[in-house]
């Protein structure tokens, strides 16, 4: 224990405050009894001033070696052979002095067992009482023996006042030794209390600065930020010399004060399965051990805020991508599902009035030319679309039955051939979602039919039941050959079937040679699972089937 630490022990004090009361009344009562007596002046202030020197001293020692029992038997036998060396010139136990003996009884009594305090007591009231039995006169042929009170037998009715004296020394040990205990005992609860107290403080300070750093980490944008954040959180919650948040390969110093580095602290950045620093505290080499367990859990609790902080930044730059990554596919299917399709109408309706157009009339090729006209216009708005996102809502755009009506009159002024359109009211109750997958599904059919089949006729039915949505497209075309998988056939049935598919719904053909193709996309109803189908009946003389 130190000296700091011996001065916070009330038995300390009292041991401290005894000693100095203890010689100034014995050194008093003992000059009194000097002046009475006529004894030298000399021989009287050198008693008292050696007694003092001596409790000095001891003082001295009890402080810088307080708690340490080893030392404490040396400074007890030292402080016990001065008080012995006053005794014997002053009437060992006859002696005014024996009171101050004391001392050293009550110091073994407040660190010491109880037998090795009552030994002492024993050693020293023995040998006063030889000092009694053989005086320093007989000696030095001078007595210089001199009690307080000549006539202090006399005060003690039942025998021997140095009987009294040796009692007093026994229940003064025992005593002292139980006081002792208790100290000791409520030194430590005060201590553990203070302890306590300070931890619990701590911890408020450490929640405190948390809840500020997880306000600071919930408004980041980039480590940086979050590295200025943790190195201004670590600043506030350990004591450490010198602080480093290492991240990214770069480091942020934090130094508290000057001095070289000692015993670190490293605490990794980790999240599940990744690294993205470290934060390095270093401390002087006299750093308290329990205070670098309570900066470590600190450090500990900062660097998982830190962590998640760079985890969610991690995570939004990867949804970012990814976003980014679903646009470009989105963009690309709108070009391919209408735009290209639109442009291939457009195409397709010039070259047929480039070569033809000397066989029409005029009024025809005034119509074609308007259809034209009509498809880029769709085309253009379609592809503004696309590059911004925009959804049908967001124009002044018709209802979704009126928009494949209007879609099958241009297909069939553009490209005349015969245009079959059934599209009743209810279809426009649909989702967004439903109506944009069953237009795409509609284009592509539509196209591929012109492209691909060679007919003359198209029938496009879109029904509403309570399981869904169907969609029907018939062509009078060549048909698919036998044997052939028409979804695998190319990026236009693969894309017409993800569409349907994206939506919730099916994508089915049906085709023989020479006898047309029919496409059949069925969108169920939210809650409801797909059910099989059955025979629908004849489209144009092709055997088609709906579910």
């Amino acid at each position: 224990m130190s000296a700091v630490q011996a001065q916070g022990d009330p038995f300390f004090k009292v041991l401290t405050g005894y000693r100095y009361l203890s010689w100034l009344i014995t050194s008093g009562l003992y000059l009194m009894t000097f002046a009475t007596g006529g004894r030298p002046s000399g021989f009287q202030l050198g008693v008292t001033a050696s007694l003092l020197l001596a409790a000095v001293v001891t003082h001295g020692l009890h402080r810088a070696y307080w708690g340490q029992p080893q030392a404490l038997v040396r400074i007890l036998l030292f402080e016990s052979a001065a008080t012995l060396a006053l005794l014997w010139p002053t009437g060992g136990l006859d002696s005014v002095f024996i009171w101050y003996a004391i001392n050293p009884i009550l110091a073994a009594a407040s660190s010491l067992s109880l037998r090795w305090s009552l030994g002492l007591a024993a050693g020293i009231l023995a040998a006063a009482s030889a000092m009694v039995a053989v005086p320093l006169g007989t000696v030095t042929g001078w007595d210089v023996r001199a009690p307080v009170f000549p006539d202090l037998a006399q005060a003690f009715p039942w025998g021997d006042s140095r009987l009294y004296t040796a009692l007093i020394f026994v229940l003064v040990t025992v005593g002292v030794q139980v006081l002792a205990a208790l100290s000791r005992t409520a030194y430590r609860q005060n201590l553990e209390l203070g302890r306590k107290s300070l931890q619990l403080q701590r911890a408020l300070h450490v929640r405190e600065a948390l809840y500020e750093l997880i306000e600071r980490l919930s408004e980041v944008v980039d480590e940086p930020q979050v590295a200025a954040a943790v190195t201004s959180a670590c600043r506030r919650l350990v004591g450490a010399e010198r602080l480093e948040v290492c991240m990214g390969g770069q480091a942020l110093e934090g130094q508290a004060s000057a001095g070289g580095p000692a015993p670190s602290i490293r605490v990794d950045l980790a999240a599940p399965g990744r690294v993205y620093g470290c934060i390095d505290a270093y401390y002087g080499p006299c750093a308290d051990p329990f205070q670098l367990a309570q900066d470590r859990a600190a450090l500990e609790r900062v660097a998982e805020l830190a962590a998640a902080a760079l985890e969610r930044l991690r995570l939004a730059e990867l949804n970012r991508q990814l976003s980014v990554a679903a646009e470009k596919q989105r963009i690309a299917d709108e070009l391919h599902d209408s735009v290209a399709q639109q442009l291939f109408n457009i195409s397709t309706s010039c070259y047929a009035l480039q070569h033809g157009w000397r066989d029409l009339p005029a009024d025809e090729v005034s119509r074609r030319l308007a259809a034209v006209g009509r498809a880029a216009s769709v085309a253009a708005r379609s592809l503004r679309q696309s590059i911004y996102g925009l959804v049908p809502q967001q124009e002044a755009v018709p209802a979704f039955s009126e928009a494949v009506r209007r879609y099958a009159a241009d297909i069939a002024q553009v490209h005349g051939v015969k245009v079959t359109c059934r599209v009743p009211g209810e279809v426009d109750a649909a989702k967004a979602h439903v109506s944009r997958a069953l237009w795409r599904v509609l284009q592509e059919a539509v196209g591929n039919a012109l492209v691909h089949s060679g007919c003359s006729a198209i029938q496009i039915r879109l029904s509403a039941h309570r399981g869904g949505w169907t969609l029907l497209v018939a062509d009078d075309g060549r048909g698919l050959p036998q044997g052939e998988q028409p979804v695998a056939a190319g990026r236009g049935l693969a894309s017409m079937a993800a569409v349907a598919r994206k939506a919730g719904g099916r994508l089915r053909l049906w085709s023989r040679p020479g006898r047309g193709t029919v496409g059949a996309c069925r969108i169920a109803a939210a809650g409801r699972a797909r059910t099989a189908g059955k025979r629908a009946g004849i489209v144009n003389g092709v055997e088609a089937a709906a579910w």
